[in-house]
């Protein structure tokens, strides 16, 4: 590009590094930044592991039900499809995000307020590049989709706790004061949901879920990387386990055979939902980048993370499916039967609580979307509202459903939609004249690089638009017509 701003006149040298970085099309050269820029905030290692344990959630155990139900042919097109469009949009996200705070900067120098990176959250990007109609679609779209994933993450996680309780001390507790016989429930069932279902009330597993992820909640990002870290060997744990497990003989052995997993089953309704929603981290993209250091290459390890999240689903997915003649929504209700070794039960334990982390950082993620607003206490907040929504209804059959349907409705849009439509407006600012107070900076990226990048947006966004809704009338018409209509 350009930059004319007549004989006598030089633009600042951090505002010209930053909009020369901004403006390249490669990923190394958007992921530089200038020596005068801060140098506090996370590693992009640690942002990929804030990542990764973001979309360990409650796709990961369905998979092997989806697999089974639906093949193992189209299941793998659909992850790694799915993948490789998440990932790239992650990458053309962050570029979007540091080219407009880029620009935003030269402005700065020249007005001399100076707007700090970490500020450029989801909703100040919508505001700025599609003004205040995507603003409000946007904190609405994201203040119900983190909800919507935290509340999912509470019901997986709380009952599981509950069969930790019952494993380590032989049973478990709830204060059920609706229940007919007693207010206060004893259950000694090994399971990871040892209450029966539609059962109101509170239980020992809830709250001490409760009590671990609230005071995660109440740190800032940057203060949950040593805790990630701790969950995350956890997972690993669980992993380890589970390949011994299903290479045992003696417990649930890998057996080969179309009755098991065929190419292409008869149910394929799973396959768009491991597309859309178990890679559904994209909405912590902004925040990651704002604390993210500089210099980072963000991008290389967004695709590390997605990558290493590819492998672990087909992993879980393949073996799950073979090692079970009809495996349940949830392989961890498979796995965990009274007669098995005490190093699996160890490992379902171990990749329930492994599933823990993604809550904090939704509610993190969620406190930061409510000071957007302005609303005070937006820390308390952000922990209150998920956790009393879930406080008694966590159980209900109904209240999954209405988690299933509200992330199924805006999570798509707000992982996918959104951030594309960013990257396109942004691109469209870029190739136009822009002019900062006295200064007419003009954008001449390479026509190639553009057109390819442009290219690869508008593909992504009709496409993944249409698999959304595509997604959302199948829902529909099942919950309204059933299955066999």
């Amino acid at each position: 590009f350009l930059v004319n701003a007549g004989p006598n006149y030089q633009l600042p040298h951090q505002a010209a590094a930053d909009l020369m970085t901004a403006s390249s099309s490669s990923d190394s050269s958007c992921e530089s930044s200038s020596d005068m820029e801060p140098v506090e905030g996370i590693s992009a290692a640690s942002s990929a592991l804030i990542s990764v344990n973001t979309m360990l959630g409650p796709g990961l155990v369905a998979i092997p039900a989806a697999f089974q139900a639906g093949g193992w042919v189209p299941n793998m097109i659909g992850l790694t499809v799915g993948g490789l469009v998440t990932a790239d949009v992650a990458v053309l996200f962050s570029q979007t995000i540091k080219r407009t705070r880029a620009q935003a900067l030269a402005r700065d120098d020249l007005s001399g307020e100076v707007l700090p990176p970490q500020k450029w959250e989801f909703v100040n990007l919508a505001r700025h590049l599609g003004g205040p109609s995507l603003e409000r679609a946007t904190q609405i779209l994201l203040s119900v989709s983190l909800l919507a994933l935290a509340c999912a993450q509470i019901i997986v996680t709380a009952q599981a706790m509950d069969g930790l309780v019952v494993w380590v001390l032989g049973r478990t507790y709830a204060l059920a004061p609706s229940s007919s016989d007693s207010w206060l429930l004893v259950s000694n069932k090994l399971s990871v949901m040892p209450f029966p279902e539609n059962t109101y009330g509170v239980s020992l597993g809830f709250a001490l879920n409760a009590v671990v992820c609230i005071a995660l909640g109440c740190l800032p990002l940057a203060s949950n990387i040593e805790p990630q870290y701790v969950f995350f060997a956890l997972f690993n744990f669980a992993l380890g386990v589970f390949i011994w497990h299903f290479l045992n003989p003696h417990c649930d052995p890998i057996v080969l055979g179309d009755d098991r997993l065929p190419s292409i089953g008869p149910n394929l309704s799973g396959v768009p939902g491991i597309i859309i929603f178990n890679y559904a981290y994209i909405v912590a993209v902004p925040s990651l980048v704002a604390d993210t250091r500089p210099k980072e290459r963000f991008g290389r390890w967004m695709w590390v993370a997605v990558s290493f999240m590819w492998l672990m689903y087909a992993a879980y997915g393949l073996s799950g499916s073979l090692a079970f003649q009809e495996v349940r929504d949830n392989v961890l209700r498979s796995i965990l039967r009274a007669e098995v070794p005490a190093v699996s039960k160890a490992g379902v334990f171990a990749l329930s609580i492994a599933l823990q982390p993604s809550i904090p950082v939704y509610v993190v993620l969620l406190a930061r979307n409510i000071a957007e607003v302005g609303i005070p206490g937006p820390t308390i907040l952000a922990n209150l509202v998920p956790w009393s929504l879930a406080l008694l209804c966590y159980m209900q059959s109904w209240f999954a459903m209405i988690i299933n349907w509200s992330g199924l409705l805006v999570l798509g849009f707000i992982n996918y939609s959104v951030p594309l439509a960013l990257v396109i407006l942004q691109a469209r600012n870029d190739k136009g004249d822009e002019n900062v107070g006295d200064v007419r900076v003009v954008h001449r990226t390479v026509q190639t690089g553009y057109t390819w990048r442009m290219l690869r947006c508008w593909t992504y966004f009709y496409g993944m638009n249409a698999l959304i809704l595509a997604c959302i009338v199948w829902n529909v018409s099942i919950a309204a017509f059933g299955a066999n209509g």
